[in-house]
């Protein structure tokens, strides 16, 4: 809120002529906006301007939500061709809400510009351009945690890797934080044939391959519930994640002494030694929704 002098009785009363003085002694309060009050910045000397614009870039902890569903119209259906069965994949849609512009200084000019960008690195998210600091956000899957391949977009069809390449859509970025609800496992595939804890540990199995290997940046993962009443199931449920986590890389430290090359594994092997990672199992914690915003807005 401004405050600006306070005009007296006579002023107010022909508030257009404006021959009459202002009261000095007093102040009233405005409601204009600040950026449309706040104009002599441009007049402002280079390097006070530099200042204002460092001091509004610094990035703020954000989270950046990914919604993912199963698209209706493909439903893994198998169809006879020339009495062959055959299987068609299952698709799966991701989209962001999250403002792709963190920063209005990255539009307001190219000196304001280039002083955000030393924060914020460009890329497409999901088909979309997107600003980010991956050192201060967080990816937080809502809904569903799906495992599927970038076929094109923000569409990917759930299938396996191949040997010589990976394409999950989060080996593409380098986010030190990852989310994911609190009862997100959709079983998919063998639905009903298993039972409830090796389905469990089949999609735990996934999670750690698709999610933390192929993404080799990812240092704290958060289990995200949003009921009080659900803290000690979700504790439950990130303790055996992190134990299953354990599984996942004492095979893939096995895996990188084979040195097998141009193998699947290889590849995320690669990319945890470049950036010095390891095997090293991240942490997993269950925290409330509304806690975790709190942290990242």
């Amino acid at each position: 809120m401004l405050k600006r002098l306070k005009s007296d009785e006579k002023a107010k009363a022909a508030p257009s002529i404006g021959l009459f003085p202002m009261d000095l002694n007093s102040q009233e309060q405005t409601d204009a906006p600040i950026n449309q009050t706040f104009t002599i910045f441009p007049n402002l000397p280079p390097e006070l301007q530099r200042k204002i614009w460092e001091f509004a870039a610094i990035p703020v902890p954000r989270a950046i939500e990914i919604h993912c569903q199963r698209m209706k119209y493909l439903r893994n259906q198998i169809t006879k061709f020339f009495f062959k069965p055959i299987n068609h994949p299952l698709w799966i849609q991701y989209c962001t809400t999250t403002n792709p512009i963190p920063a209005s200084l990255l539009h307001t000019c190219s000196e304001s510009r280039n002083i955000a960008l030393r924060n914020y690195s460009f890329h497409f998210l999901l088909n979309r351009p997107f600003y980010s600091n991956v050192d201060t956000e967080i990816l937080w899957m809502r809904g569903y945690a799906i495992f599927g391949f970038v076929q094109g977009g923000n569409r990917v069809r759930f299938m396996a890797p191949e040997d010589d390449q990976y394409k999950f859509w989060i080996s593409r970025y380098h986010f030190r934080y990852l989310a994911i609800d609190h009862r997100a496992r959709l079983i998919i595939h063998n639905e009903g044939r298993f039972a409830q804890t090796e389905e469990i540990f089949f999609w735990n199995m996934n999670f750690w391959n698709r999610y933390v290997l192929e993404a080799p940046t990812v240092e704290k993962i958060y289990l995200v519930y949003n009921q009080p009443e659900q803290r000690t199931e979700a504790l439950e449920e990130a303790k055996t994640l992190f134990e299953h986590g354990k599984i996942v890389m004492a095979k893939s430290s096995q895996y990188a002494n084979t040195r097998v090359p141009n193998k699947y594994y290889c590849k995320f092997t690669g990319l945890r030694k470049k950036y010095g990672l390891g095997f090293k199992v991240p942490p997993v914690v269950a925290i409330l929704d509304t806690e975790l915003m709190q942290q990242f807005h």
